[in-house]
Protein backbone atom coordinates (compact mmCIF):
# COMPACT_ATOMS: atom_id res chain seq x y z
CA UNK A 1 0.00 0.00 0.00
CA UNK A 2 2.92 2.40 0.42
CA UNK A 3 4.41 1.87 -2.96
CA UNK A 4 0.91 2.95 -3.94
CA UNK A 5 0.93 6.21 -2.01
CA UNK A 6 4.05 7.06 -2.93
CA UNK A 7 3.07 6.69 -6.87
CA UNK A 8 -0.22 7.99 -6.38
CA UNK A 9 1.66 11.03 -4.17
CA UNK A 10 4.11 11.28 -7.08
CA UNK A 11 2.14 11.74 -10.06
CA UNK A 12 0.09 14.48 -8.75
CA UNK A 13 3.22 16.31 -7.57
CA UNK A 14 4.24 15.88 -11.70
CA UNK A 15 0.87 16.96 -12.39
CA UNK A 16 0.41 20.42 -10.68
CA UNK A 17 3.99 21.10 -11.59
CA UNK A 18 3.42 20.51 -15.18
CA UNK A 19 -0.02 22.42 -14.81
CA UNK A 20 1.23 25.33 -12.84
CA UNK A 21 4.55 25.68 -15.37
CA UNK A 22 2.00 25.45 -18.46
CA UNK A 23 -0.12 28.21 -16.53
CA UNK A 24 2.83 30.77 -15.44
CA UNK A 25 1.75 33.95 -17.55
CA UNK A 26 4.18 34.61 -20.72
CA UNK A 27 5.43 38.39 -20.59
CA UNK A 28 5.70 39.99 -23.59
CA UNK A 29 8.30 41.08 -25.56
CA UNK A 30 8.53 45.02 -24.97
CA UNK A 31 10.06 46.67 -28.15
CA UNK A 32 11.42 50.10 -26.01
CA UNK A 33 14.22 47.59 -24.25
CA UNK A 34 15.42 46.49 -27.55
CA UNK A 35 16.06 49.56 -28.34
CA UNK A 36 18.11 50.98 -25.72
CA UNK A 37 21.99 50.36 -26.21
CA UNK A 38 20.99 49.94 -30.15
CA UNK A 39 19.97 52.88 -32.61
CA UNK A 40 21.23 55.73 -31.94
CA UNK A 41 19.53 58.84 -34.16
CA UNK A 42 22.00 59.78 -36.82
CA UNK A 43 23.33 56.73 -37.28
CA UNK A 44 23.75 55.59 -40.84
CA UNK A 45 21.57 52.76 -41.54
CA UNK A 46 20.08 50.25 -44.27
CA UNK A 47 16.48 48.99 -43.46
CA UNK A 48 16.09 45.75 -45.49
CA UNK A 49 12.14 45.15 -45.74
CA UNK A 50 10.36 41.70 -45.48
CA UNK A 51 9.60 40.33 -49.25
CA UNK A 52 5.91 40.11 -48.41
CA UNK A 53 5.41 43.17 -46.74
CA UNK A 54 6.54 44.70 -50.09
CA UNK A 55 4.54 42.56 -52.52
CA UNK A 56 7.43 40.38 -53.10
CA UNK A 57 6.71 36.22 -53.36
CA UNK A 58 7.13 34.75 -50.45
CA UNK A 59 8.90 31.44 -51.92
CA UNK A 60 11.83 33.37 -53.49
CA UNK A 61 15.54 33.06 -51.83
CA UNK A 62 16.79 35.91 -50.03
CA UNK A 63 19.91 37.87 -50.72
CA UNK A 64 21.39 41.28 -50.74
CA UNK A 65 21.24 41.92 -54.38
CA UNK A 66 16.81 41.04 -54.55
CA UNK A 67 16.22 42.19 -51.05
CA UNK A 68 14.23 45.09 -51.01
CA UNK A 69 15.91 48.48 -48.33
CA UNK A 70 16.25 51.97 -47.76
CA UNK A 71 19.20 53.40 -46.48
CA UNK A 72 19.91 56.73 -44.65
CA UNK A 73 20.44 57.98 -41.37
CA UNK A 74 18.20 57.49 -38.09
CA UNK A 75 15.76 60.13 -37.71
CA UNK A 76 13.39 58.28 -34.71
CA UNK A 77 12.58 54.69 -33.58
CA UNK A 78 9.39 53.70 -31.88
CA UNK A 79 7.85 51.19 -31.20
CA UNK A 80 5.55 51.54 -34.85
CA UNK A 81 7.95 53.26 -37.07
CA UNK A 82 11.56 53.64 -37.60
CA UNK A 83 12.26 56.79 -39.10
CA UNK A 84 15.53 57.61 -42.02
CA UNK A 85 16.35 60.75 -43.20
CA UNK A 86 17.67 59.94 -46.63
CA UNK A 87 19.65 62.44 -49.21
CA UNK A 88 16.46 64.38 -50.18
CA UNK A 89 13.59 62.50 -47.89
CA UNK A 90 12.14 61.30 -44.71
CA UNK A 91 10.70 57.68 -44.87
CA UNK A 92 8.79 56.25 -42.70
CA UNK A 93 8.60 52.76 -42.25
CA UNK A 94 5.86 50.80 -40.41
CA UNK A 95 8.29 48.46 -37.91
CA UNK A 96 5.96 45.30 -39.21
CA UNK A 97 7.68 45.57 -42.39
CA UNK A 98 11.01 45.31 -41.17
CA UNK A 99 13.48 42.39 -42.08
CA UNK A 100 16.80 43.46 -40.52
CA UNK A 101 18.74 46.53 -39.84
CA UNK A 102 22.34 46.75 -40.86
CA UNK A 103 23.81 49.41 -39.03
CA UNK A 104 27.04 50.85 -40.50
CA UNK A 105 30.60 50.68 -38.52
CA UNK A 106 31.25 54.38 -37.16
Amino acid sequence: MTRRTSALATLLLAAFALAAVSLWPARAADPAAADKGGLAAGDKVTVFLRGDAVGQATNYVGSARNTPSVSGAIASVSDQWVVLDTDKTRVYIPRPGVLLIEVARK
